[in-house]
């Protein structure tokens, strides 16, 4: 089976904490967004198996930022409950097959069922489920225009 890529990973964090990929891989040093950061750090080193340095590459930090995060993340684990429970939320949401489009789906339904819940509102990353797309008005058909020759 192949190993989800680092993208798989954001994504999955991204959702998790209703961010977007730009928030994640930005320089926003807030709470909200960085413990967010630090997490995908963390699991993009466990479940892909990737070096730090490729890592960093793709959110823009240095390879030292990863392993700081990573290791963060790895300490609080071990100390606080919600931390965990965080990781195994995203672990869960890890796509661990190679299609993305199965994996896509799954974000969506995954969004759709927190939506029905009540829980969140949807995120901005996805595309909207076609229960919120407005229906467009059709055109009328060309026989019933009246000419007014």
């Amino acid at each position: 089976m192949a190993k989800p890529s680092i993208k798989d990973v954001e994504l999955a964090v991204c959702d998790r904490f209703n961010i977007t990929a730009e928030q994640i891989r930005g320089v926003d040093r807030t709470r909200r967004i960085a413990g967010p950061r630090q997490i995908a750090y963390y699991l993009a080193r466990e479940k892909t198996g990737r070096s730090f340095p490729v890592i960093g590459s793709h959110f823009g930090v240095d390879h030292s930022t990863v392993v700081h995060g990573a290791q963060k993340i790895a300490a609080l684990i071990e100390t606080n409950p919600k931390v965990a429970a965080y990781v195994e939320e995203c672990r869960a949401a890890i796509p661990s097959v190679d299609d993305r489009e199965s994996a896509k789906k799954a974000r969506m339904q995954f969004w759709a069922q927190r939506l029905r819940d009540g829980v969140a509102s949807w995120p901005a990353h996805l595309p909207p489920p076609v229960s919120m797309i407005p229906p467009v008005p059709m055109p009328e058909p060309a026989d019933a225009v009246v000419s007014a020759v």
